[in-house]
């Protein structure tokens, strides 16, 4: 129980603010990454990513890491879960 205590506080400290090299929110990127170009008007975000206050704090993009290749992982991930759960 001590142990789980201490990642709660860890983990409450990042989405308080990140560090330098991290995000939080993944998915929020990954769909601005326009892999999907159609999915932001279809949850209607229509501001630049930099206007939403809760990625803005962080920094918007991470050398090394790729979101519309995120983005492709997850989506096939996510479908072949549903699949899964569909038999």
């Amino acid at each position: 129980m001590k142990y789980q205590r201490i990642l709660d506080l860890l983990e409450k400290s990042r989405v308080i603010r990140q560090a330098p090299g991290e995000r939080c929110y993944h998915i929020f990127y990954q769909i601005f990454s326009d892999y999907k170009p159609e999915l932001k008007k279809l949850l209607l975000l229509d501001r630049p990513l930099s206007e939403y206050y809760f990625v803005a704090q962080a920094e918007l993009t991470i050398d090394g890491v790729n979101d519309v290749e995120e983005f492709q992982v997850l989506a096939i991930c996510s479908s072949t879960f549903y699949n899964y759960l569909s038999r």
